[in-house]
């Protein structure tokens, strides 16, 4: 068993999904997971992925079943028109490996602070958030990744400490400042949720400006 695998079983031992009921699986990490070019850096999973089912066996990995993020990566220049057409179909085990396999391809990884499932679409609590980033540092350690995008300000808080604006950040990226933080020896930038409460396109707009600068 090698250290990513010791991680997802301590991810997968969580003390209180079991006390709560929670049958839903938590969602890992998926993509290229040896120094991949970019970490993207979620809040929490819902029961909208379809690996979270209990009747699952296959990998499990933030937006699999969900359509509408892979667009604003498309968007952003990460994948190409075939990816799209294929997250946009029907999922089923095949499209998870296709996808899986052309993250890693892309050298990009995805991840959520919080490992846990949810039955709804609420945020977690600062509570929860803590609780959930040593798992996430030490998945950091283990993948060690180039760079790091905080998809929303959650997660870029977790890990940064700092106090942003998106609005601000984002304006100043228009006109060449891009602004880079640290974290276990990779760089860090902040980005808009790509779905729900978040801006699909200036997430879109940001990565693509991101993505030409670094």
């Amino acid at each position: 068993m090698n250290e990513l695998e010791k991680l997802w079983k301590e991810v997968d031992n969580c003390r209180e999904c079991r006390q709560n009921g929670n049958k839903l699986l938590h969602i890992l990490g998926g993509g290229k997971t040896n120094s991949p070019e970019f970490m993207f850096v979620f809040i929490n999973p819902t029961h909208a992925n379809i690996s979270s089912k209990p009747q699952h066996k296959g990998k499990r990995s933030p937006f699999l079943g969900t359509k509408a993020v892979w667009k604003v990566f498309f968007n952003a220049g990460i994948f190409d028109e075939d990816f799209l057409k294929k997250t946009q179909g029907a999922w089923n085990n095949e499209t998870i490996e296709f996808v899986l396999k052309e993250m890693e391809n892309k050298s990009v990884y995805f991840t959520n602070v919080v490992k846990c499932t949810s039955p709804h679409g609420n945020l977690p609590s600062p509570k929860k958030v803590q609780e959930n980033l040593e798992l996430l540092k030490k998945e950091i350690e283990i993948i060690k990744p180039k760079n790091i995008i905080a998809m929303g300000l959650i997660p870029f808080k977790a890990l940064t400490k700092e106090n942003i604006k998106l609005k601000d950040y984002f304006e100043k990226a228009k006109k060449g400042k891009i602004q880079k933080f640290e974290f276990q020896g990779a760089r860090v930038f902040p980005c808009f949720f790509p779905v729900g409460r978040g801006n699909p396109k200036k997430a879109a707009e940001l990565l693509k400006i991101i993505k030409q600068k670094i």
